[in-house]
């Protein structure tokens, strides 16, 4: 792999998520939703400017990236601040319209690009956030296994974002052909992929966690 390519493409996800948080301060100190919104379409419509017109400085700034999860980080960054919208996400009614949606999409397709990626970039996912929002903000817990191990590794993003890169180079998904993943069988890549995901991030945090008994180390990488 070239250098270039390599050096290039590290650690995107930690640009983005800078610019990002830097953007949420304003729109954290903020009382009305509206204004909020008009700022978070500004700022998409500027990321969408950058990539496609700002040449080395968009490429630099990550902004194809931060052009597609900008949307996401703004419905949760909103969700956190709006009671409101909580009550909405929680709503049986938008419940029921996420499944009915995400399964439609899903096993549909068009001819048409622009559809087809407003389809798998935006509504899916947003369809699929809702889905898992609603159904586990009603699991106890306490009793939750799965909701331990989903804070847990909420808890522990950072050493996700830092570490993966790592494995996910050693991760050959054409050896998944062997399984069957050339059979177009979507639901099937998706467990797949799901099942290396957590791999991935357990893996992840265990090497994070080992580097925290260097206390040089742990300063340099966590500034602690």
């Amino acid at each position: 792999m070239k250098d270039g390519v390599l050096f290039g493409n590290w650690y995107w996800y930690l640009k983005a998520l800078t610019i990002f948080s830097l953007l949420s301060l304003p729109i954290m100190h903020g009382n009305k939703i509206w204004i909020d919104v008009v700022c978070i379409f500004v700022c998409y419509f500027l990321f969408g400017v950058l990539w496609k017109y700002g040449g080395e400085i968009g490429a630099i700034l990550c902004m194809e990236h931060a052009t597609c999860y900008f949307p996401f980080f703004s419905l949760g960054l909103l969700t956190r601040k709006y009671s409101r919208l909580q009550k909405l996400m929680k709503s049986d009614a938008l419940f029921a319209i996420s499944i009915v949606g995400y399964v439609s999409l899903f096993f549909s397709t068009c001819d048409i690009h622009i559809l087809n990626t407003l389809s798998n970039r935006f509504l899916l996912p947003v369809c699929a956030i809702v889905v898992a929002f609603n159904t586990l903000s009603k699991m106890d817990h306490k009793q939750s296994k799965i909701l331990q191990g989903l804070e847990y590794f909420g808890n522990n993003s950072l050493q996700v974002y830092l570490f993966h890169y790592f494995f996910v180079l050693f991760v050959n998904i054409h050896i998944m052909w062997i399984w069957g993943m050339d059979n177009d069988n979507n639901l099937f890549m998706h467990l797949c992929v799901l099942m290396m995901s957590i791999v991935i991030a357990a893996l992840s945090i265990s090497v994070g966690e080992l580097l925290k008994y260097s206390k040089y180390i742990s300063k340099l990488i966590y500034g602690k």
